[in-house]
């Protein structure tokens, strides 16, 4: 469970009540992109930052340095230069 926030988004300084929200949460480590599903976070109703709780972010870093993942399982992905795509 994650603390209560009483002071403002730090990125839009609204004073508007950051909300409990499951998120997805993407990692790229050693060139390895990770990308975690349904974590919970506090996320800023104004412009969306998202807060993470520092133990368990803490917890993700060690799981993917000791390359503990249980369930992992690979996905598709695709690298596209920028370049690409502005055309």
């Amino acid at each position: 469970m994650m603390t209560e926030r009483d002071y403002p988004c730090e990125f839009c300084d609204t004073a508007l009540e950051q909300e409990e929200k499951r998120v997805t949460l993407t990692l790229t480590r050693n060139k390895k992109i990770y990308v975690f599903e349904d974590v919970p976070a506090r996320v800023c109703p104004n412009c969306g930052h998202r807060y993470y709780n520092g133990p368990m972010i803490t917890r993700l870093e060690r799981l993917i340095r000791e390359n503990t993942l249980p369930n992992a399982e690979p996905i598709e992905a695709y690298r596209v230069p920028y370049a690409d795509a502005e055309g």
